[in-house]
């Protein structure tokens, strides 16, 4: 279905034959190389995981696409169940349209389909900058999710990256993947296929995992080395699982553990980890008192909640991590 507003744009959804446009829009933007966002955007949309389910709006000015917004299937697990949830990413508006409110008119546009789309609610990490269009457009801002730092080795930046190194340390996969259901928390799922998806778009940054075992408890997390400017080599935090969640002196020793290899890296400055405070669980008591500090960085969640009988409003129940977002 197609929308004609008065200037003459008209607002549906994206078709293939969009395609060379939008690439050329993000390319021109931010200036990737084609060839390989063109392999990014056929991974991240053409995926059997999102193929079907991936929802995509442009602005049509005749045939010229004047923006391109996009909801991806992003399954969050709510009373044991996996919702029809989406996350917003991969904005652009051409930069010949700017300036006519093209944004918060494809976000109108979904409002106005979304009961034909059976959407139950909406989720985003917005920039600051862009926060405001959100907010106009009636998302909620319902919490920032916070950063939390380690000191590893200051002097790190002085010895050379070694990825072989960071490969013996930690796993390059882990077969957990079940979710420990607790009816008041709201997780990302851990579908396997979804997992296969995000590593097929994001295979650029390998993820490693680190795994702590000890009896019948397990405790893993994910993790991604970043270089963050000239003298800060960092290595993220991304998702924590564990079957422990009443034995504190278990989790702590886990995180232990993680400082401990991390340290045998010379070259890592930092080890960091990003959660949503309000989810006061153990994983965060422990990260707390094995000495990690916050920092001022912060990262908005919002919401867009379509169905009323349905409360994801109550931000204590958010298991949020640096994994939750897109870009990981």
């Amino acid at each position: 279905m197609n929308v004609k507003k008065k200037d003459n744009l008209v607002f549906s959804f994206y078709d293939q034959s969009m395609r060379n446009q939008v690439i050329d829009l993000f390319c021109e933007e931010y200036g990737n190389e084609k060839l390989q966002f063109s392999e990014y955007f056929d991974n991240f949309y053409n995926h059997p995981f999102q193929k079907d389910k991936a929802i995509r709006i442009v602005a049509l000015d005749e045939s010229v696409v004047a923006g391109f917004v996009s909801f991806s299937y992003w399954p969050y697990i709510i009373n044991e169940k996996p919702r029809a949830s989406y996350q917003c990413g991969n904005v652009i508006v051409n930069k010949n349209y700017r300036g006519k409110g093209l944004y918060n008119r494809m976000l109108d546009f979904l409002d106005e389909q979304q009961a034909n789309l059976n959407i139950d609610f909406l989720v985003g990490f917005p920039i600051k900058p862009i926060l405001g269009l959100y907010l106009k457009n009636k998302w909620t801002n319902l919490l920032d999710i916070n950063w939390y730092v380690k000191l590893i080795n200051p002097m790190g930046f002085l010895f050379a990256i070694n990825q072989q190194k960071l490969m013996a340390t930690f796993e390059s996969n882990y077969s957990k993947t079940e979710y420990i259901p607790r009816k008041s928390h709201f997780v990302l799922d851990r579908n396997l296929l979804f997992k296969d998806w995000r590593s097929k778009y994001s295979n650029l940054s390998p993820t490693y995992y680190y795994i702590f075992e000890k009896k019948d408890n397990w405790f893993t997390c994910e993790l991604k080395f970043q270089k963050r400017g000239k003298y800060i080599n960092e290595l993220i935090v991304g998702d924590v699982q564990t079957n422990s969640t009443n034995d504190e002196s278990f989790v702590f020793e886990a995180l232990a553990q993680l400082k401990k290899k991390a340290r045998g890296l010379k070259f890592i400055t930092i080890l960091s980890f990003c959660c949503n405070e309000m989810y006061n669980d153990i994983v965060f008591s422990c990260v707390k008192k094995i000495g990690f500090f916050k920092i001022k960085n912060s990262i908005h969640f919002i919401t867009k909640n379509y169905k009323s009988n349905l409360d994801i409003n109550k931000a204590e129940n958010w298991v949020l991590y640096r994994r939750d977002i897109d870009t990981w």
